[in-house]
């Protein structure tokens, strides 16, 4: 995996927005210190969901430029693409590159087939050699993905790990247990975090942790 350790506690970073609604740079700052302080392992810039409506590609290229600026070393940096195109999806990962991102996650296309999946993370994965992230969440494409089709990713698609948001712990056991050598397994629903780890998880990526860092963080370590 090269440098990228998906591993521990990750804050998928709100991205705070000023009256005007342009990025709120030392905001977002504070943001970034803070977290790092309570002791975070990584961070994911712009990639609390309910927000990237309001973020078009320049905004969220200029808000992974500040947390990079900010975050200093030893702190991990997941960049985040969000719903999008394949041709955005692509710019974007290209400026993480630039910028010194540690991977790169992306959403699964929305209501896609399993050969549309793979073709979009085949697609990143020529463009960049930065390790991707696989967003998995079941309530944007309308059903969970297969093994074999995460499976697939992970051996030839350049996916390092899965978040994986659904709580469905079933899903993410049998993930572990088939995968688990491959693929490193971020849970990133809030209530599931406790017994994700118990059951091998390596860590979760949580839009929580960018308030409640320490309190995450504590309860890594206490399972580790």
């Amino acid at each position: 995996m090269g440098r990228f350790r998906p591993q521990g506690i990750f804050a998928a970073l709100i991205t705070p927005l000023d009256r005007r609604g342009r990025v709120d740079e030392e905001g977002l700052r504070r943001l970034v210190s803070y977290v790092v302080e309570k002791g975070i392992s990584g961070v994911a810039p712009s990639g609390a969901r309910e927000e990237l409506a309001c973020l078009d590609e320049r905004e969220r290229m200029r808000a992974l430029e500040v947390v990079m600026d900010e975050v200093g070393s030893g702190v991990q940096v997941i960049a985040s693409s969000g719903p999008c195109g394949p041709e955005a999806a692509v710019r974007l990962a290209r400026h993480a590159e630039d910028v010194g991102a540690d991977a790169f996650m992306a959403s699964v296309p929305a209501a896609g087939s399993g050969r549309t999946i793979y073709q979009f993370y085949r697609q990143l994965s020529r463009a960049t050699d930065l390790p991707l992230v696989l967003h998995h969440d079941p309530s944007q494409v309308g059903a969970f993905l297969s093994h074999e089709l995460v499976g697939s990713l992970a051996e030839t698609a350049g996916v390092r790990a899965l978040e994986e948001g659904s709580g469905y712990l079933p899903y993410m056991i049998e993930l572990l247990e088939l995968l688990g050598d491959r693929l490193a397994i971020l849970c990133g629903h809030e209530e599931a975090v406790l017994p994700a780890l118990a059951s091998g998880a390596s860590g979760a990526l949580l839009s929580s942790a960018s308030v409640i860092p320490d309190i995450w963080v504590q309860l890594f370590r206490a399972v580790r």
